[in-house]
């Protein structure tokens, strides 16, 4: 999301993806995470859920979380709002699907079901899958990973802080 809480083409093709299951009957929820690209602008997840509502998918369907600013983050702090932790569907664009699905089973999700919004993020100018965003991606899961072990070591003695997963 810009500063502005302009939705990149990637985060609206996110949104569709869930309002289609939404409206297929899948998922009687919609959970949208993402906190703010500025202190005082609006928050991915509210952008999100705006979106979907232009996608007819009710306010009432919505959940909202807005603190986020990590994948470990979305994770940690979504997993507590869903009225259960089994049975979800994690939509994200391919590339980023292992690295979510192991920050969502880190923190307490169960039986994940993965849906792709795209099959790979494409270079704008050239139309060839971006190699930047891959090798980006693979250098974030090792990082993600040492992240959740220390977050849960020092939460064996309360000393975990949640802004080490940004």
């Amino acid at each position: 999301m810009s500063a502005d809480g302009t939705l990149h083409a990637p985060t609206r093709k996110r949104v569709e993806a869930c309002a289609r299951f939404y409206h297929a009957g899948l998922a009687p929820v919609v959970v949208f995470t993402g906190g703010r690209a500025v202190p005082d602008g609006p928050s991915a997840g509210a952008q999100m859920a705006r979106l979907a509502q232009q996608f007819d998918v009710p306010p009432d369907a919505i959940l909202i979380e807005h603190e986020s600013q990590s994948t470990l983050q979305n994770a940690l702090f979504t997993v507590p709002l869903l009225p259960a932790s089994e049975n979800l569907i994690l939509i994200t664009e391919a590339f980023h699907l292992p690295r979510s699905w192991a920050s969502f089973r880190w923190a307490g999700a169960r039986r994940l079901h993965l849906a792709a919004s795209e099959d790979v993020r494409r270079d704008p100018e050239t139309g060839w899958p971006s190699i930047r965003i891959l090798l980006r991606e693979s250098a974030a899961v090792w990082f993600n990973l040492f992240r959740a072990a220390a977050w849960s070591a020092a939460s064996t003695v309360e000393l975990q802080n949640d802004d080490w997963l940004h």
